[in-house]
């Protein structure tokens, strides 16, 4: 007998203008139990969504790393205040230290394998993926 699982993720993107790179950004963040961690123990054990504070966590940092698409980096249509680039959050740099918030330091790169999962399948439309990537999927053999 199998077990059917379904999990609900709610999409956010925290958008920010970078003077450094002059262009708007978004961390690309997905709630919904991907990135947990332990909280309490014994019957009182729950499970934190890290997601849930990220938009806090961002606020009070002062740097971070992150990963982000070539493609859409290089792409002009991407970069302004109504289509931000997507970046996916790696590490903060500095700023977290007073924080007291050490969970929230790194994302997993499973965490972050998944989040780009969900992106492509859910948030990028096939159009635009196909834009994107289409000439690339041809040449791999991947798309008739």
């Amino acid at each position: 007998m199998g077990v059917a699982q379904s999990r609900m993720a709610t999409y956010n993107m925290y958008s920010f203008y970078s003077p450094e790179h002059k262009k708007y950004l978004g961390v690309v963040t997905f709630i919904g139990g991907y990135n947990t961690v332990p909280r309490g123990h014994g019957e009182k054990l729950w499970y934190e969504d890290l997601e849930d504070q990220r938009l806090t966590f961002l606020y009070w940092i002062k740097s971070f790393s992150a990963y982000v698409n070539r493609q859409q980096w290089l792409d002009p249509t991407y970069g302004t205040k109504d289509n931000p680039v997507p970046i996916f959050f790696k590490r903060a740099l500095s700023g977290h230290e007073t924080l007291d918030m050490d969970d929230f330091i790194t994302i997993k790169p499973s965490v972050n394998k998944k989040f780009v999962e969900l992106y492509l399948a859910h948030e990028l439309s096939s159009k635009e993926f196909n834009r994107l990537y289409g000439e690339d999927m041809k040449r791999l053999g991947l798309k008739d």
